[in-house]
């Protein structure tokens, strides 16, 4: 059982997330445009089981020159 994950974020700030090709949510202003910002791809578990995820791959592209 799998699912495809896909988290774009564009430079003025706008994040959409799909799940498995669909668009579940679109924000605006979601993330600071003058804040550089990383990837971190974690599992959280509420209960002592514990959980797992296989992650197949991580694409990041963005603008090379930091300062603009």
């Amino acid at each position: 059982d799998f699912q495809i994950l896909r988290l774009e974020i564009d430079p003025n700030g706008t994040a959409r997330w799909y799940i498995d090709g669909v668009l579940k949510k679109t924000v605006t202003g979601a993330v600071s445009t003058t804040t550089d910002m990383c990837l971190s791809c974690l599992v959280e578990s509420k209960t002592t089981a514990v959980k797992t995820a296989d992650v197949d791959y991580v694409l990041v592209t963005a603008n090379r020159d930091w300062t603009v």
